[in-house]
């Protein structure tokens, strides 16, 4: 049989944008960065950018818009992340979608003490073990900040303990070029060399311009070194609408994007076709606090889909955020907003989505939040295969079969299928009163402190390499010598 145009299933899918919103927005970037422009405090892509046609008066660059076209055409519409392990791992391009958790939360919340504290370069350590066994985190940060160490070590602290503690792909940030190129060097040793490392990536490193229009040379010049070594980069502004951006959220769209934009051109003009991943936060400042509104605000939410419809008019990989709440606990507020977030993500297509376990704008960390985030993206993973229709699915022959007053438990096809087409919760209770309250009667909560230490207890990520861990522990303490520090 021949069914012309026929889909055998179609995935929920959002957008907040048409078409013609997203190209007025490109437009009005392009606008943006020609008249205005952006500043650049980094003495080498100022001189790049001058060379490539770009107007410079002092720090302040100012694009041709055919420039940008170029470089936009020239940065990677796919780009492949691997494990540890040299593994196939993601896939960032179309609307793929992988979840992770964030970074650098200076606090964190004990589930085992119940006490808000300083987060330490241990529970990077756990945290990072808690991603590698989640199915449904794909990728890892490190999700605190460790406070046991100087500031000018931190960075490469974390990234030593992650890649002992986790499989999976890295998202790292460092502060400054000598620390990412110390990270670099210990990446390449887990990969087996700096060309087998570009080849298969399983490090991505973050960078990020300050809003408005600003670039700062530390930034800059994090950027030229990705880009140099063909390492995949995610260039994020995060931009607060009524204060580092215009109020409106299309004003702040478009200067977010055109801090974006600026920063691809540089980055490919210093290699064309590496590998740049698009995206950004942009919220609003809470008027009444001054905070920056992370988990709950539905500006948030629109701005995050209209982001994905602007990189997917580029045809760029999107840096999105999810899992996250403003909440200070965990508590039906975080919950709410971690699932509204999280499905709102998967439905609009955005690839790389950090930020599950952050609370409190930010400065927190949950693992309690990521175990139930866990839950959660397991859930919107099915939801987002929808319903598959073909002859087999719509199962005429086995209605047939058991025919009116029958019941299909025991049909040959019921076990064939309903792994497959039913989702089992391994936290969310759905059983009668009576049975869960025999058993404990517990929260949600409170299951996922306990799932958080079972893993934290049992889990093991296998060793790296002798050899391997004695080189990582060799470049270590080289930057560690390099600040007087044993």
């Amino acid at each position: 049989m021949i069914q012309s145009n026929y889909t055998a299933f179609l995935t929920p899918q959002l957008r907040v944008l048409s078409d013609d919103q997203v190209y007025e927005i490109h437009l009005a970037t392009l606008e943006l960065l020609q008249r205005t422009g952006v500043d650049i405090y980094e003495e080498q892509a100022r001189r790049i950018l001058k060379d490539a046609g770009c107007l410079v008066r002092g720090q302040r660059v100012r694009f041709p818009s055919d420039l940008v076209g170029k470089c936009i055409t020239s940065a990677p519409e796919r780009i492949s992340i691997y494990n540890r392990e040299g593994l196939p791992a993601m896939c960032l391009e179309g609307r793929k979608v992988y979840f992770g958790t964030g970074s650098d939360c200076p606090y964190i919340l004990d589930p085992f003490t119940n006490v808000r504290r300083k987060t330490v370069n241990d529970d990077i350590a756990k945290s990072n073990r808690l991603a590698d066994y989640l199915e449904n985190v794909d990728f890892a940060m490190s999700l605190g900040m460790a406070s046991d160490y100087p500031v000018h070590l931190v960075d490469t602290v974390q990234f030593h303990t992650q890649l002992t503690n986790t499989r999976k792909p890295i998202v790292f940030v460092v502060q400054d070029t000598e620390n990412l190129e110390y990270c670099m060097e210990m990446a390449a040793v887990v990969a087996g060399g700096t060309e087998e490392l570009r080849l298969k990536p399983f490090i991505i490193s973050y960078s990020e311009p300050t809003s408005p229009l600003s670039h700062p040379k530390e930034s800059i010049e994090r950027l030229i070194m990705c880009a140099e070594k063909g390492i995949p980069l995610i260039y994020t502004p995060g931009a607060q609408a009524g204060a580092t951006a215009p109020a409106t959220l299309a004003g702040a769209l478009v200067c977010a994007n055109a801090e974006i934009l600026s920063g691809l051109v540089i980055h490919q003009l210093i290699r064309p076709g590496a590998p740049f991943i698009h995206g950004g936060v942009v919220t609003i400042m809470d008027m009444k606090t001054a905070n920056y509104s992370l988990g709950g605000a539905p500006e948030w939410y629109l701005c995050n889909v209209a982001l994905k419809e602007i990189s997917s008019f580029y045809k760029l990989p999107l840096f999105g955020t999810a899992g996250c709440t403003d909440a200070k606990i965990f508590d039906q507020q975080a919950a709410i907003e971690i699932g509204q977030n999280i499905l709102i993500a998967a439905m609009c297509g955005a690839n790389l989505v950090h930020d599950l376990g952050y609370m409190e704008c930010g400065l927190c960390a949950s693992w309690e939040q990521v175990v139930v985030a866990n839950e959660i993206v397991g859930q919107v993973k099915r939801f987002m295969r929808g319903i598959r229709i073909e002859a087999e699915t719509l199962a005429l022959e086995v209605c047939d079969r058991v025919g009116p007053g029958g019941h299909f438990l025991g049909d040959e096809h019921t076990f064939k299928y309903f792994k497959e087409e039913h989702w089992a919760p391994s936290l969310f209770d759905r059983r009668y009163h009576s049975m869960w309250a025999a058993e404990g009667g517990l929260t949600l909560g409170e299951k996922a402190k306990q799932k958080a230490e079972q893993i934290l207890e049992e889990h093991i990520v296998p060793d790296l390499a002798l050899n391997v861990r004695q080189e990582l522990d060799r470049i270590l303490l080289k930057a560690k010598s390099k600040w007087g520090e044993e």
